[in-house]
């Protein structure tokens, strides 16, 4: 068979696949001379059109026609959809479940990290106002007075949150403590990362999640452990290492107390108690404040002290009950083992 030319080939890039816009007036849309002798041309193998489809699409632009694509050309003039396949589907969701469980874990240390910091400097406020309120006071500490219902003088700041009641969530009382005047936003006396805990399926919201170390500011005598009434007593420990203020666990704090193990003897580990539970909010520790109201995060060593039940248990040998009372207090050995 004898090749087509190439004005034959153009001409067949033209005729031999319908036009997806104008099918009807395919013919009609050509020049005069190229319609007569259309019908004169030899029949010219699909290849050979979708070979020459550039040429066609170039030729037909310089005529003023509107070509079809090489997709239409290639599939009988028929429009392609462009959708995915399912497979590809699969492929992108696939991609999007791994890239997702690369990144959670990073936002999620992210945001503790920043929760952290914030109740952080929480707490240096809380360090400030501790001496703020000494300037204040002829270098007084805080009146501490454990127990329920103590009025505010006898105490830093009232309101019982061991069981549902309107204290747990009075702002009030907070506005209203020994150091209302300097630790203004009532939320700062909660850890931002604190979760309301939920008992027999009852949200019970807290406004507090601070305690003040039971030694300080205590109105208790006792021959076995200090108690600092004033700043300038604050030696042993030094001020450095002494604990002032402590995140306390949200589900087992009730008054503004910190308690400890009042009769605590370094030597018998097997009597240890953890009383009243710190916070297990930070890497598994809590930001706790210092006497020179600097402020650091303590995390628990003990395994029993990150999952201590709500009442008094007793703990021997846990170190971190150990540390407590090395920076609660000071001790004499020789006065130790008097009663509660």
């Amino acid at each position: 068979m004898k090749q087509p030319s190439v004005e034959a080939m153009n001409m067949w890039e033209t005729l031999c696949r319908p036009w997806p816009v104008s099918r009807s007036k395919r013919n009609g849309n050509l020049p005069s001379d190229l319609r007569a002798s259309a019908r004169d041309l030899p029949e010219a193998p699909a290849s050979v059109c979708f070979a020459r489809s550039r040429i066609g699409r170039l030729t037909a632009r310089s005529h003023g026609w509107e070509a079809p694509s090489a997709a239409a050309i290639s599939s009988g003039g028929k429009a392609s959809c462009g959708a995915f396949t399912l497979i590809e589907l699969l492929v992108v969701i696939s991609v999007i479940g791994i890239l997702a469980s690369m990144l959670l874990p990073a936002l999620s240390a992210a945001k503790a990290r920043a929760m952290s910091a914030a109740c952080l400097s929480n707490m240096k406020q809380f360090g400030l106002a501790f001496q703020l309120y000494a300037d204040d006071h002829a270098d007084a500490v805080l009146p501490n007075r454990d127990g329920e219902k103590i009025p505010l003088g006898e105490t830093w700041v009232e309101g019982w949150l061991g069981w549902p009641g309107p204290d747990c969530t009075n702002t009030l009382f907070l506005r209203q403590s020994s150091i209302g005047s300097y630790v203004t936003e009532p939320k700062l006396w909660r850890c931002p990362a604190s979760r309301d805990p939920n008992v027999a399926g009852m949200r019970m919201p807290r406004v507090r999640t601070i305690s003040l170390n039971c030694f300080m500011g205590s109105p208790v005598v006792v021959p076995h452990a200090k108690t600092y009434r004033r700043v300038n007593d604050i030696t042993r420990p030094s001020a450095a290492e002494a604990l002032v203020f402590a995140e306390e666990r949200i589900d087992t704090i009730n008054d503004a107390s910190f308690g400890m193990q009042w009769n605590f003897d370094a030597k018998d580990p097997g009597s240890w108690v953890l009383r009243d539970k710190p916070a297990v909010l930070h890497q598994g520790g809590a930001n706790l404040t210092f006497a020179d109201g600097h402020v650091s995060l303590r995390r628990w060593q003990d395994v029993r002290t990150r999952n201590a039940p709500r009442n008094d248990e007793e703990m021997p040998g846990n170190l971190d009950v150990l540390w407590m009372q090395e920076h609660g207090t000071w001790r004499e050995a020789e006065k130790i083992g008097a009663a509660d």
